[in-house]
């Protein structure tokens, strides 16, 4: 039973950062990582595919260096103890990732914290990130979208299980199938039955045209002049081919929409004012904001394809799935926040809602126990972006990477420098799968 268990959870992993369920980066790391969008580079996802079956089965130039001093006052020997474990690590991702740009990497460990920054903020230039430079962070922003539904059932707005239906104007007959309708939940395990995005049409998918035109561009291009009112006419296009919460997983940004519009109307306020007064003031996460509203950037991360040309870093079309973005400096208090045991809305968001042996997802949080230590996290993709937020918590270490450089090829191996640098700081810590 626990070895079919364990087969069962490689697979939903693997589906899911599969093209089967679009994005994720392929292996059993990390099913519910990313944007939305499978790799790019499709012989590195067939391989990853293949070791993630296995799994299911058997179970550039010059690399600039920034630590900066934690807020905390750690002693002499842990500190340097810690900028030794992440300078190594994090030089050595740069040499064997040369298609990585810049990085940046945040530490908490016994209550300090630390920060620091690799590489340069864009090619041919020798200015690096700071602990305050923003990157898009892709479906991390799902796990915000996860702790305002957490905090509107808190608030007795709604329910978890509640038929979505119940909060949207019009028949939507079409979100039910035999009787059975898709739940607020639903939307965030990738199991509500919804298309990967929507207007649910070929230019909206990873692959289309060989990427000619980049992701993001043709994301705009759909969504020029779209509006909530075409939202709910395409979804009422939608038809459900399973019962909801029943099959393996498809990966839906759509759903994380859903969410985010229904969320919006229960509070009368918009998606943006929600995200502001609930959790960004209040957690002084004074550099994280919806692409839409990130104006400011004198000098943003720079990402490229494989030919050398700037792709575009606005990822407004993905909204509430996918549309943040955010610094090292406010990830980490985000998952201290996330980390706190008497936070309802942490503890909200880590019940699990899908269950395969050590492996379960919460309200969108990934979470692996392994001999009474527990890991939770989640990893984000955008093309040229890569970002992982984990928390491993008997250790009590929360890191933070965030990283842009040419292509998907930019985000190969971040869980494994997670891996390398807790491991070290921990002997404890759940290695992400």
């Amino acid at each position: 039973m626990a070895f079919a268990l364990l087969s069962i959870a490689g697979i939903f992993i693997v589906l899911l950062r599969n093209g089967m369920l679009p994005n994720s980066i392929p292996t059993p790391k990390s099913a519910f990582h990313n944007y939305g969008c499978p790799r790019q580079d499709r012989l590195s996802s067939r391989r990853r595919l293949t070791l993630g079956m296995a799994f299911a089965v058997l179970c550039a130039g010059v690399v600039l260096a920034f630590p900066i001093c934690s807020l905390a006052k750690p002693n002499d020997g842990e500190k340097e103890n810690i900028d030794s474990i992440v300078n190594v690590e994090g030089h050595h991702f740069l040499q064997t990732h040369p298609r990585t740009v810049g990085m940046s990497i945040g530490v908490v460990y016994r209550g300090n914290t630390y920060r620091y920054n690799f590489g340069t903020i864009a090619r041919g230039v020798r200015l690096s990130a700071t602990a305050d430079t923003r990157y898009p962070i892709a479906s991390i922003t799902k796990t915000f979208t996860a702790s305002l539904l957490a905090r509107a059932v808190i608030d007795k707005k709604l329910e978890m299980g509640d038929d979505v239906r119940k909060y949207l104007d019009g028949d939507y007959a079409n979100l039910s199938y035999k009787g059975h309708a898709i739940r607020l939940f639903d939307l965030l395990d990738h199991r509500s039955g919804l298309p990967f995005f929507l207007p649910d049409m070929p230019a909206a998918q990873p692959y289309y045209n060989d990427n000619a035109i980049p992701f993001l561009t043709r994301l705009a291009t759909l969504r020029r002049g779209y509006d909530n009112d075409d939202f709910y006419r395409d979804l009422r296009k939608v038809t459900l081919a399973a019962i909801p919460g029943s099959e393996p997983p498809h990966y839906s940004n759509a759903g994380a929409e859903l969410l985010g519009l229904i969320l919006a109307n229960v509070y009368a306020t918009s998606f943006d004012k929600l995200l502001q007064g609930m959790i960004l003031v209040p957690l002084d996460m004074h550099s994280t904001c919806m692409a839409s509203e990130c104006t400011h950037d004198a000098m943003p991360p720079a990402a490229y394809d494989q030919g050398g040309h700037q792709l575009p870093d606005d990822t407004t079309p993905l909204g509430p799935a996918g549309a943040l973005k955010s610094s090292v400096n406010d990830l980490l208090k985000y998952m201290r926040w996330q980390h706190d045991d008497t936070n309802r809305v942490a503890q909200m968001s880590r019940v699990p809602r899908v269950v395969l042996g050590d492996y379960s997802v919460g309200l969108n949080w990934q979470m692996w126990a392994t001999n009474g230590n527990h890991l939770i996290w989640q990893t984000g993709n955008v093309p040229g972006y890569g970002s992982l937020c984990m928390d491993e918590k008997e250790p009590g270490i929360q890191l933070v990477i965030l990283m842009n450089g040419i292509d998907d090829a930019t985000t190969d191996g971040k869980e494994a420098l997670a891996n390398d640098i807790a491991s070290q700081l921990d002997p404890r810590s759940v290695r992400l799968p």
